[in-house]
């Protein structure tokens, strides 16, 4: 019986070699079969994994254009408002220098009426002057005084000469009336408020009667005199006020009078 020691040993050398010829003989059988594609197309998607929708063409550029719409009106409308106020700052600018000008025009028509009075002051100190002197010397000659109701001029029985229970003044009228008359005349700003009084001989509604008649003719002597109407008024009062007793005749003769009050405020008289 023969050594089987190298027939094992040649089987199992040779038993790779067939084993990587019979594995390149399948590979070149399935190459033929099915070649290998350039292009494989990637595997199916499976049902949990739906295949992306590709966007439309169009839809990105549609949302640009809309964005750069947007942006354009945006700045349409900054520059609209920057232009706005570019014009209202001109105009307050305007009008503040109107402002400006007309009150530096106003300043100086004050400035020159200022200056015109002034000058009109100092030509008319002097008259002013004259003027005070003569007034007092006026109210001097009327033995004028000071009352709670303005000046006082009182002219008496013996001045102004009325026959008794008559209301006219004797002919020629007393010259007290011609001061008084240019006195108001001087001093525009008078008023005079004429008040008849008699004595308490007689009736009184009489008596009011006849003191209403001789202050009216005081009032009329002295419009006949220049003095407007507006500026003087009458009253008379009877024998209400008496400023003596009408005990004796010189008392009564005291209360037979006419007072003049002369203010420079209307509410005084």
């Amino acid at each position: 019986m023969s050594d089987p020691t190298p027939a094992r040993a040649l089987r199992a050398l040779l038993a790779p070699l067939a084993l990587a010829v019979l594995f390149g003989s399948g590979l070149l059988l399935a190459y033929s079969v099915d070649p290998p594609r350039r292009n494989a197309p990637t595997e199916p998607r499976t049902a949990q994994e739906p295949a992306a929708t590709p966007a439309p063409q169009g839809v990105h550029g549609g949302e640009s254009g809309t964005d750069d719409a947007r942006l354009a009106e945006a700045q349409q409308r900054i520059q609209g408002l920057e232009q706005a106020i570019d014009a209202l700052e001109a105009s307050q600018a305007a009008a503040l220098d109107k402002a400006r000008e007309e009150a530096g025009e106003t300043v100086a028509e004050l400035q020159r009426q200022l200056r015109e009075a002034l000058a009109q002051a100092a030509r008319s100190a002097p008259k002013s002057r004259s003027l005070a002197e003569q007034l007092g010397r006026d109210y001097a000659a009327l033995g004028a005084c000071y009352s709670e109701r303005g000046i006082l001029v009182t002219l008496g029985d013996s001045d102004l000469r009325f026959a008794p229970g008559q209301g006219s003044l004797s002919n020629p009228a007393p010259m007290a009336l011609d001061t008084l008359a240019e006195l108001m005349k001087r001093d525009s700003g008078l008023r005079a408020l004429v008040e008849g009084h008699t004595d308490s001989q007689g009736n009184a509604e009489k008596n009011l009667a006849l003191s209403n008649q001789r202050a009216e003719s005081v009032r009329q002597a002295l419009i006949r005199r220049g003095v407007e109407p507006e500026r003087v008024q009458a009253e008379g009062l009877g024998e209400a006020n008496p400023v003596a007793t009408n005990a004796s005749e010189a008392g009564r003769s005291r209360n037979r009078r006419v007072e003049i009050r002369l203010s420079e405020s209307p509410s005084e008289v």
